[in-house]
């Protein structure tokens, strides 16, 4: 059986989807604003104090502690100037960070997690 080329019913109009054969155009990333490099930076810079105070160890310790600490942990959140300030960090391994964040009652009342308004747990 010999093929034949399909015949299209009605014509592509200039411009459709079909018509073209080139690549969609790509957007551009938008740069970072110089303030947001800036937060970036002082974040970092936190991160790395915290880890240097800790000496790559874990400061929480729960129960599922693996004693290697490789991410901070915000005990008061990351809100405004909380994300940066050191006094509020301390620096965990993913177990206990998991660990304080699924138990979160017994967060508060260990001091794992300090509420920002200042009242009780």
């Amino acid at each position: 059986m010999k093929r034949t080329e399909l015949q299209r019913r009605t014509p592509l109009t200039p411009g459709s989807k079909l018509e073209s054969t080139s690549l969609p155009r790509r957007t551009r990333i938008r740069p970072q604003s110089a303030k947001r490099r800036a937060k970036g930076e002082q974040y970092r810079q936190a991160k790395d104090a915290v880890r240097q105070r800790a000496a790559d160890m874990c400061e929480l310790g729960t129960l599922v502690c693996t004693r290697r600490g490789i991410e901070p942990h915000h005990l008061k959140g990351r809100v405004g100037d909380l994300l940066c300030d050191v006094n509020w960090m301390r620096w965990t391994c993913r177990p206990c960070h998991d660990y304080v964040e699924h138990n979160r009652a017994e967060a508060y009342e260990r001091g794992w997690l300090v509420k920002r308004n200042g009242k009780g747990p």
